[in-house]
């Protein structure tokens, strides 16, 4: 998934020091929440799952990537369900590790031109 720095380059409005923190921040939640994210759902708790999706929806809400934040908010709703499907959330949940790893790698290859 390919990501947009338009969004997240106008929030730091020129600030090259902001983009850099920004960037960083976001770089480290792409590596622990879908540490995370895993850990919950090996356990079961779907609860805890779909909280960590919303907070992750939240970090990467600034890189203009729909599809990826569609995903997200998949397994965010996963908290309103009596009943879960584990099937097809390991689905979603492996797909979101998947893009996870290549927009952080996208973002890594940004931050060095810093």
């Amino acid at each position: 998934m390919k990501i947009d720095f338009s969004y997240i380059t106008d929030v730091a409005n020129g600030r090259t020091e902001l983009l850099v923190k920004l960037l960083k921040t976001i770089s480290a939640n792409l590596e622990e929440y879908p540490i995370n994210m895993q850990n919950a759902f090996d356990k079961g708790d779907y609860m805890s799952l779909g909280e960590i999706a919303h907070k992750y929806k939240s970090s990467v809400g600034y890189l203009g990537n729909e599809g990826f934040t569609q995903l997200l908010t998949m397994i965010d709703q996963i908290r309103d369900e009596e009943v879960v499907d584990a099937e097809e959330t390991k689905l979603f949940l492996d797909e979101v590790i998947n893009h996870s790893a290549s927009i952080k790698a996208q973002i890594d290859l940004k931050l060095k031109e810093f």
